[in-house]
C-alpha cells in the first residue's frame, strides 16, 4: 500500500485550518489509504503561535506577544492541540524546514488545502511546492495561493515545480487563471474546500459532544469587526430574540455580544455552527460550515478576502436574499441553502472527490 504525506498548514490556532487539515486526512483515511499530515512546523507559520527562544533577542515583541497570547487563550490553545494529538495523524518525525524534508518516506505527497501558495503568509517557502522531492508522485487539492496575483520570481518557481505534479486541484477561480497563465499545459481543476468532502452527517457527528448555550442563540465569527456586522447581529437577534455569542475573546471589542467564549477549539467551533438560530460571519469557514449544516446566514464581505466567499456563492448557484421583520422593514442581508443550491453542492462534491482518486 502507497504510503500517503499531506503537506498544509495544520498547526495553528486557526479554526479553518485545521479542520481543513483534518478533513483531507480524514477523507483519505476512510477509503482505506494509508495517510497523514506531514508534521511540518516552519518558522515562517509557527512563529506568531509558538515560542521562539531566538525572537527574545531578534524580535522581543513578537515573543512578549506570544507568552501574552498562551496566558490569556491558554485553555483555547488546549482545546486545539487536543484536537490535533487525538483526531489527526501526523508523522512521527517533526519536520521544521526544506532540508529536513528531503528525508520524508511517502510514496505520494499530497499539497493540502488553505493559502499554502500565498508567498507572503509562507515567506516564499518552496517546501509547499514539494520541490524537495524528487521521486514520488505529487499532487495539489484545493491549494490556494489567497491573492489574485503572485510576484515573477514566485511564478517562476511555481512553474517549475508544478510542472511534476501529477494532479492540481485549486480552491479559487483565480488561483485557476494564475496557473492557466503559468502551465498552459496543465490541466488544473477548481475543487472545492476539504471540509466538503466529508458529509453533513459526518460533521455533526464531530459536534454531537460539546455543549452550548441553552438560549436560542446568533453566533458571530469574524476575522474583523465593521459596523455591518454589529448591526445585523443586533438587528436580526433582536427580530428572532436570540442571545448574541461571539468566539472573540474579548468584551470590549464585542460589546454588543451577550456571551464572548474563549475557550472554543475546533468541536466546540463545530458546535457552535451547528447549534445556532443564525450565523454572522466574514470567515470563508465560517461560511463553508454554515452551508454545510445549512444555516441561514449573513455573509458581510472580509475587506482584503471577500472574494473567496463571492466564489463559493457562484458555484454553488447561491443567491444573495433580503430579510425583513413582520413589519416589512429590511433587516440584513442574508443566505440559505435551497434545493437549486443543495443540487449544485452535491454534483461539485462529487466532482471535486474524483480528483482524489488514487
Amino acid at each position: 500500500m502507497k504510503k500517503i504525506g499531506i503537506l498544509t498548514i495544520h498547526s495553528v490556532y486557526n479554526y479553518g485550518a485545521m479542520l481543513q487539515a483534518y478533513a483531507l486526512f480524514k477523507f483519505l483515511s476512510e477509503k482505506n489509504h494509508n495517510v497523514e499530515v506531514i508534521d511540518y512546523r516552519p518558522y515562517s507559520i509557527c512563529r506568531n503561535y509558538e515560542f521562539y527562544w531566538k525572537d527574545v533577542l531578534i524580535n522581543p515583541k513578537r515573543a512578549l506577544s506570544i507568552i501574552k497570547q498562551n496566558l490569556l487563550h491558554g485553555s483555547k490553545f488546549a482545546n486545539f492541540k487536543l484536537f490535533l494529538t487525538k483526531d489527526i495523524k501526523t508523522s512521527e518525525c517533526r519536520y521544521n524546514n526544506f532540508d529536513d524534508l528531503k528525508n520524508h518516506k511517502y510514496d505520494v505527497l499530497i499539497t493540502g488545502s488553505d493559502q499554502i501558495w500565498n508567498p507572503y503568509i509562507t515567506g516564499f517557502d518552496e517546501s509547499f511546492l514539494l520541490s524537495f522531492d524528487t521521486k514520488s508522485e505529487k499532487m495539489a487539492y484545493s491549494s490556494s495561493f489567497g491573492v489574485s496575483e503572485i510576484p515573477d520570481n514566485w511564478k517562476h518557481k511555481v512553474k517549475n515545480s508544478l510542472s511534476y505534479f501529477s494532479t492540481i486541484g485549486v480552491r479559487e477561480n483565480s488561483g485557476k487563471k494564475i496557473l492557466d497563465g503559468i502551465l498552459p499545459f496543465k490541466d488544473v481543476e477548481s475543487v472545492l474546500d476539504p471540509v466538503f468532502l466529508l458529509p453533513k452527517a459526518f460533521w455533526e457527528k464531530e459536534a454531537s459532544h460539546v455543549i452550548t448555550p441553552q438560549d436560542k442563540f446568533l453566533l458571530v465569527y469574524t476575522l474583523e469587526v465593521n459596523d455591518n456586522i454589529i448591526k445585523y447581529a443586533k438587528d436580526i437577534a433582536r427580530d428572532k430574540s436570540l442571545k448574541i455569542v461571539t468566539l472573540h475573546p474579548f468584551k470590549a471589542d464585542y460589546d454588543f455580544a451577550d456571551i464572548c467564549l474563549n475557550t472554543a477549539g475546533p468541536k466546540e467551533f463545530l458546535s457552535l455552527i451547528l447549534n445556532a438560530t443564525f450565523i454572522v460571519t466574514n470567515s470563508f469557514h465560517g461560511t463553508a460550515f454554515s452551508i454545510i449544516f445549512e444555516k441561514e446566514f449573513s455573509c458581510v464581505l472580509h475587506s482584503k478576502t471577500g472574494t473567496r466567499m463571492l466564489n463559493l456563492f457562484e458555484n454553488f448557484s447561491m443567491e444573495e436574499k433580503k430579510l425583513y421583520n413582520d413589519k416589512g422593514k429590511f433587516i440584513a442581508p442574508y443566505y440559505c441553502v435551497d434545493e437549486i443550491s443543495k443540487d449544485k453542492i452535491c454534483k461539485r462534491i462529487k466532482a471535486s472527490q474524483k480528483i482524489l482518486d488514487i
